[in-house]
């Protein structure tokens, strides 16, 4: 099976909270995804390792280990991932035998024995009736502004709106460094991504909670929280470097709440709201303040 890792993750995110499925469930899956990582093997028709797309024994104090759930919320896990269709087991016998597991994967495709060369029977030369710069025979519309198709085009580097470029500059996210929880200047781990597209902040702070986190999952609400903050600018490793410090959910929760409003990105994120507001009153403050203040974020604040 070839497979791309991120694209996996990012499908199994997705169907995790299409299917709301509980913290412990989402952290099985993505050890039993290592343990799959662990087990791929070198396949020399195409030049690429192959990832297990059958069953393979794993010993529950390996999964134990690795997941730090208990065995009763082990077991419901692997039964919830197994009724929405992303995985399959066969229970083990006590001590005598392992229980055997195997990832229905979401992407990915089975390209065993493909050479890796190309075939043989390819024609050597092009046939002569091809011609040679078939881009001289495209006609070019008159009615075509080239110098407005330059501006209109979008590309994936500049394809965030102005706003989001303002919020990433409050943000510090468009330098290559990030300001860390001491008040310290460090580079950036992640790239600005995350600014412009809510799946990438998804699979950011999926990444970062079942990558990272080892602790009691008791807050169902803490990967919405987390997109929720990266939506408004903040820094993807200061959430990474302070997970490992909690073993509860809910204390890490409130110790970024307070890192997001001593690190300014509350002020930014209200400021930029307000800037938002000011434009859609074409200019008039009075009615920009009474716009933010019936806004959904005041009234957070407020909260």
């Amino acid at each position: 099976m070839q497979l791309n890792p991120m694209s996996e993750i990012r499908a199994i995110a997705e169907a995790c909270r299409r299917e709301c499925l509980p913290a412990s469930a989402r952290l099985l899956w993505r050890v039993l995804f290592d343990c799959a990582n662990d087990r791929q093997k070198w396949n020399a028709d195409t030049n690429t390792y192959d990832w297990p797309d059958d069953f393979f024994p794993i010993d529950n104090a390996e999964l134990t280990a690795n997941s730090a759930l208990e065995k009763r919320a082990l077991l419901e896990a692997r039964n919830r991932l197994k009724q929405i269709g992303v995985i399959d087991f066969k229970p083990g016998e006590n001590n005598r035998r392992p229980a055997k597991y195997k990832i229905l994967y979401l992407t990915g495709c089975r390209c065993k024995n493909v050479p890796a060369n190309v075939p043989a029977n390819v024609p050597a030369q092009v046939p002569a009736n091809v011609p040679a710069h078939d881009t001289a025979v495209v006609p070019i519309s008159k009615d075509i502004d080239i110098e407005t198709e330059k501006r209109n085009t979008v590309t994936l580097s500049n394809s965030s709106s102005s706003s989001n470029n303002a919020h990433a500059r409050e943000a510090g996210r468009l330098q290559q460094t990030y300001i860390d929880a001491q008040g310290e200047e460090r580079p950036c781990r992640f790239d600005g991504a995350f600014l412009t597209s809510a799946t990438v902040r998804r699979a950011v702070a999926n990444r970062i909670l079942l990558a990272r986190f080892t602790g009691d999952y008791d807050d169902d609400t803490a990967l919405e929280r987390m997109v929720d903050m990266l939506r408004d600018g903040m820094a993807p490793e200061l959430m990474e470097d302070c997970i490992g410090q909690f073993r509860s959910l809910r204390m890490y929760m409130a110790h970024l709440h307070r890192l997001f409003v001593a690190r300014g990105y509350e002020r930014a994120r209200d400021e930029m709201e307000m800037r938002s507001c000011l434009e859609q009153a074409g200019g008039n403050e009075r009615l920009a303040r009474y716009l933010y203040k019936n806004s959904g974020r005041a009234a957070v604040n407020e909260a």
